[in-house]
């Protein structure tokens, strides 16, 4: 896969929290135009506050659509490996072959055997050889820690299927151990770590931000030369402005002058308050980003 910047893809609701499938749609378009790959249905889809049933309607929705699916990586992950094999399924049958799996999160201190197991049911559910699974890293959510020894383990026995991993930790020395992995693409889960990764041979990143964040997509290009530094100073000045507010929330907020429908989020997830609206508003300006 070429070297790319991922948005996670903000999922629109209407006012009765519905899914805006229109709005989603038109979404990835603008993202694409501005070379923004797609990574739709994770954290910051709120994935995990939609439906089976509304994910597999908008897996036919992306994969009906005339948006090319060789740039999509679809969050597929779920607590139940019959769910997360029924979403990878739908997916892979929809011309969709890159998935983001999460490990399977709720039960706290899972041994490796335990995810290792929970991988190898999906694989085996959805027997094809064009499935592309990237894992998953962000133990402070999920509770569960994807580690070096399962990569391996995993990549011995489907090296064509464990594609690649998100590492969402934070913690970039992390992220440059799944690195050392032979034959393993590698993201971080933030464009603040973007410049340093790619030189280290990264593939480019997946992250929340980039949803509104789009010139991080220069570095891919730019990232060796001069004015890379200062691409990287600026989007990592966005990054750090939205970190200051509940990101998923925060993000929708900058978008709701485009359309009304990106003031919902649903629960547990609240809106900003207006003060928090208008405070995002003054950071944001400051630094010429609004």
């Amino acid at each position: 896969m070429e070297k790319a910047v991922y948005s996670a893809v903000l999922t629109p609701f209407k006012k009765d929290l519905s899914i805006d499938a229109k709005l989603f749609i038109s979404h990835c378009e603008f993202l694409l135009k501005n070379n923004i790959s797609l990574a739709p249905l994770g954290t910051t889809g709120e994935a995990n506050s939609i439906s089976i049933s509304e994910k597999v309607d908008l897996i036919k929705v992306l994969a009906n659509s005339d948006l090319p699916k060789e740039k999509i990586i679809i969050g597929t992950g779920n607590t139940s490996f019959i769910d997360a094999s029924l979403l990878t399924k739908t997916a892979v049958e929809n011309g969709i072959y890159s998935v983001l799996l999460l490990p399977p999160f709720y039960y706290k201190n899972v041994s490796d055997e335990g995810v290792y197991q929970y991988y190898i049911e999906i694989i085996n559910g959805v027997k094809s050889k064009n499935l592309r699974i990237f894992l998953y890293n962000i133990p402070q959510v999920s509770g569960v820690t994807i580690s070096i020894d399962l990569v391996n383990r995993l990549k011995k026995k489907f090296s064509d299927i464990i594609t690649g991993i998100k590492d969402s930790s934070g913690n970039f020395e992390n992220t440059k151990k799944y690195k050392e992995i032979k034959n393993f693409i590698v993201y971080p889960g933030s464009e603040k770590f973007l410049y340093d990764g790619l030189h280290i041979g990264c593939s480019g990143c997946i992250s929340a931000t980039t949803n509104v964040n789009i010139e991080a997509s220069k570095l891919i290009n730019s990232f060796a030369k001069p004015e890379g530094e200062l691409i990287n100073k600026k989007i990592k000045a966005v990054r750090d402005v939205f970190e200051k507010y509940p990101v998923i929330a925060a993000l929708k907020a900058t978008k709701i002058k485009d359309d009304i429908n990106w003031s919902s989020v649903r629960p547990p997830l609240v809106a900003l308050s207006d003060q928090q609206r208008s405070n995002l508003a003054k950071d944001l300006k400051q630094i010429n980003f609004l």
